[in-house]
């Protein structure tokens, strides 16, 4: 996906362009959201309780944003802060492997915002 923005001559950005066709599953990352939300070609709000993102674009794309960055338990999908991750799984599910083969120790560290497509 190869977003655009168009701005105007004060360099203001008023809409975005976006090409090809959105994929359904998208990871955003999180400094990339906040700056086109403070730039204004993204609009936050919230979809049945879970936050959600608006590219001011045509045509219209609405993204529910499903899961936050940060620590996971790939065993029982927890979340739990980093530093007691590898506590966690050692006391929680000792001697079982990893059900994630890319989370060969247990649990996942996600930088970015998991996406799934609404519009």
């Amino acid at each position: 996906m190869i977003i655009t923005r168009l701005a105007t001559r004060d360099r203001r950005i008023h809409r975005v362009l976006i090409r090809p066709e959105p994929q359904p599953v998208r990871l955003f990352p999180h400094r990339w959201l906040r700056k086109g939300v403070r730039e204004g070609w993204i609009k936050y709000f919230k979809i049945d309780g879970c936050p959600a993102i608006e590219f001011l674009s045509h045509p219209r794309v609405v993204y529910k944003l499903v899961r936050q960055p940060g620590t996971w338990c790939a065993h029982c999908g927890l979340v739990i802060p980093r530093h007691l991750a590898p506590e966690h799984v050692a006391r929680q599910h000792p001697n079982q492997p990893s059900p994630d083969p890319e989370a060969p120790y247990g649990f996942k560290v996600e930088h970015r915002w998991l996406a799934v497509r609404v519009r």
